[in-house]
Protein backbone atom coordinates (compact mmCIF):
# COMPACT_ATOMS: atom_id res chain seq x y z
CA UNK A 1 0.00 0.00 0.00
CA UNK A 2 2.72 2.49 0.96
CA UNK A 3 4.78 2.21 -2.42
CA UNK A 4 1.40 2.36 -4.69
CA UNK A 5 0.69 5.69 -2.66
CA UNK A 6 4.15 7.04 -3.47
CA UNK A 7 4.05 6.16 -6.92
CA UNK A 8 0.65 7.40 -7.03
CA UNK A 9 1.96 10.86 -5.62
CA UNK A 10 4.51 10.78 -8.02
CA UNK A 11 2.36 10.22 -11.10
CA UNK A 12 -0.36 12.59 -10.35
CA UNK A 13 2.33 15.50 -9.40
CA UNK A 14 3.98 15.03 -13.09
CA UNK A 15 0.16 15.05 -14.40
CA UNK A 16 -0.66 17.90 -13.04
CA UNK A 17 2.46 20.17 -13.64
CA UNK A 18 1.76 18.80 -17.70
CA UNK A 19 4.78 15.97 -17.93
CA UNK A 20 4.55 13.51 -21.29
CA UNK A 21 4.03 9.55 -20.47
CA UNK A 22 7.41 9.12 -20.52
CA UNK A 23 8.03 11.26 -17.45
CA UNK A 24 5.42 10.21 -15.97
CA UNK A 25 6.12 6.26 -16.05
CA UNK A 26 9.77 7.35 -14.85
CA UNK A 27 8.28 9.28 -11.91
CA UNK A 28 5.85 6.34 -11.02
CA UNK A 29 8.42 4.00 -11.05
CA UNK A 30 10.72 6.32 -9.03
CA UNK A 31 7.53 6.41 -6.65
CA UNK A 32 7.54 3.09 -6.06
CA UNK A 33 10.51 1.90 -5.71
CA UNK A 34 11.26 4.40 -3.29
CA UNK A 35 8.04 3.52 -1.52
CA UNK A 36 9.10 -0.15 -1.00
CA UNK A 37 12.27 1.07 0.33
CA UNK A 38 10.40 3.79 3.27
CA UNK A 39 8.12 0.45 3.67
CA UNK A 40 10.84 -1.84 4.62
CA UNK A 41 12.89 1.17 6.68
CA UNK A 42 9.94 1.73 8.95
CA UNK A 43 9.38 -1.81 9.76
CA UNK A 44 13.09 -1.78 10.83
CA UNK A 45 12.42 1.15 12.95
CA UNK A 46 9.44 -0.29 14.28
CA UNK A 47 11.78 -3.51 15.24
CA UNK A 48 15.47 -2.10 15.16
CA UNK A 49 15.19 1.81 16.45
CA UNK A 50 14.65 3.49 19.24
CA UNK A 51 11.42 5.56 20.60
CA UNK A 52 12.87 8.68 20.69
CA UNK A 53 14.24 8.27 16.80
CA UNK A 54 10.99 6.82 15.69
CA UNK A 55 8.68 9.07 17.57
CA UNK A 56 6.41 6.39 18.45
CA UNK A 57 5.98 3.18 20.40
CA UNK A 58 8.09 0.06 19.28
CA UNK A 59 7.23 -3.02 18.53
CA UNK A 60 3.46 -2.60 17.02
CA UNK A 61 3.95 -4.90 14.03
CA UNK A 62 4.96 -7.04 16.87
CA UNK A 63 1.95 -6.28 19.10
CA UNK A 64 -0.10 -6.74 15.35
CA UNK A 65 0.88 -10.22 14.67
CA UNK A 66 2.22 -8.47 10.95
CA UNK A 67 5.28 -10.72 9.06
CA UNK A 68 7.78 -8.02 8.05
CA UNK A 69 11.08 -8.03 6.22
CA UNK A 70 13.58 -8.54 8.75
CA UNK A 71 11.13 -11.36 10.21
CA UNK A 72 10.46 -12.99 7.14
CA UNK A 73 14.64 -12.68 6.67
CA UNK A 74 15.33 -14.37 10.51
CA UNK A 75 12.49 -17.09 9.39
CA UNK A 76 14.11 -18.46 6.10
CA UNK A 77 17.50 -18.69 8.10
CA UNK A 78 16.68 -19.99 11.37
CA UNK A 79 17.87 -22.68 13.05
CA UNK A 80 14.04 -24.71 13.74
CA UNK A 81 14.30 -23.99 17.24
CA UNK A 82 14.41 -20.52 16.69
CA UNK A 83 12.18 -20.45 13.91
CA UNK A 84 9.62 -21.65 16.35
CA UNK A 85 10.52 -18.96 19.10
CA UNK A 86 10.15 -16.33 16.31
CA UNK A 87 6.14 -17.65 15.72
CA UNK A 88 5.25 -18.16 19.01
CA UNK A 89 6.84 -14.16 19.61
CA UNK A 90 4.98 -12.78 16.42
CA UNK A 91 2.03 -15.07 17.20
CA UNK A 92 1.87 -14.07 20.98
CA UNK A 93 2.12 -10.33 20.45
CA UNK A 94 3.58 -9.47 23.14
CA UNK A 95 5.38 -6.18 23.66
CA UNK A 96 7.34 -6.75 25.98
CA UNK A 97 8.72 -9.59 23.71
CA UNK A 98 10.72 -7.05 21.62
CA UNK A 99 13.79 -7.20 23.14
CA UNK A 100 13.89 -11.22 22.51
CA UNK A 101 13.00 -10.61 19.09
CA UNK A 102 15.28 -8.41 18.22
CA UNK A 103 18.00 -10.94 19.64
CA UNK A 104 16.23 -13.54 17.31
CA UNK A 105 16.22 -10.87 14.35
CA UNK A 106 19.73 -10.16 14.96
CA UNK A 107 21.28 -13.67 15.13
CA UNK A 108 20.51 -14.15 11.61
CA UNK A 109 21.43 -11.00 9.99
CA UNK A 110 17.39 -9.46 9.43
CA UNK A 111 18.74 -5.95 10.06
CA UNK A 112 21.56 -6.14 7.70
CA UNK A 113 19.44 -8.03 4.90
CA UNK A 114 16.45 -5.38 5.13
CA UNK A 115 19.30 -2.64 4.71
CA UNK A 116 20.67 -4.32 1.64
CA UNK A 117 16.97 -4.75 0.53
CA UNK A 118 16.49 -0.49 0.85
CA UNK A 119 19.70 0.18 -0.52
CA UNK A 120 18.97 -1.48 -3.67
CA UNK A 121 15.01 0.21 -3.70
CA UNK A 122 16.61 3.38 -3.38
CA UNK A 123 19.01 2.82 -6.10
CA UNK A 124 16.42 1.79 -8.52
CA UNK A 125 14.47 4.82 -7.20
CA UNK A 126 17.29 7.16 -8.71
CA UNK A 127 17.66 5.28 -11.26
CA UNK A 128 14.16 5.42 -12.62
CA UNK A 129 14.54 9.13 -13.27
CA UNK A 130 17.60 8.78 -15.73
CA UNK A 131 15.28 9.52 -18.79
CA UNK A 132 14.33 12.59 -17.36
CA UNK A 133 17.55 13.45 -17.70
CA UNK A 134 20.13 15.67 -15.58
CA UNK A 135 18.11 18.56 -13.82
CA UNK A 136 17.91 21.04 -11.31
CA UNK A 137 14.34 19.45 -10.33
CA UNK A 138 15.72 16.00 -9.51
CA UNK A 139 17.52 17.34 -6.94
CA UNK A 140 14.87 16.71 -4.19
CA UNK A 141 13.76 13.37 -5.55
CA UNK A 142 17.09 12.11 -5.21
CA UNK A 143 18.01 13.14 -1.98
CA UNK A 144 15.19 11.38 -0.60
CA UNK A 145 16.28 8.44 -1.41
CA UNK A 146 19.65 9.28 -0.04
CA UNK A 147 18.12 9.84 2.83
CA UNK A 148 15.99 6.78 3.56
CA UNK A 149 19.08 4.95 2.48
CA UNK A 150 21.15 6.69 5.18
CA UNK A 151 17.84 6.76 7.68
CA UNK A 152 18.24 2.58 7.41
CA UNK A 153 21.85 2.40 8.01
CA UNK A 154 21.59 4.81 10.67
CA UNK A 155 18.84 2.22 12.48
CA UNK A 156 22.31 -0.09 13.12
CA UNK A 157 23.50 1.99 15.84
CA UNK A 158 20.33 2.56 17.61
CA UNK A 159 19.95 -1.29 17.32
CA UNK A 160 23.42 -1.37 19.09
CA UNK A 161 23.47 1.64 21.78
CA UNK A 162 19.96 -0.07 23.40
CA UNK A 163 21.33 -3.76 23.24
CA UNK A 164 24.29 -2.44 25.84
Amino acid sequence: KTAELFALSCDLGAHMGGAATFERSALRAYGLALGVAYQVYDDCLDLFGSESQAGKSLGTDLVEGKLTLPVIVALERGEPTDRRAIERLIHDGEPGSLRDLRTLLSRYGALEESQRVIREYCQQARGSLKPLGPGPEQAGLLQAASFISNQAFALRDAAWSESD
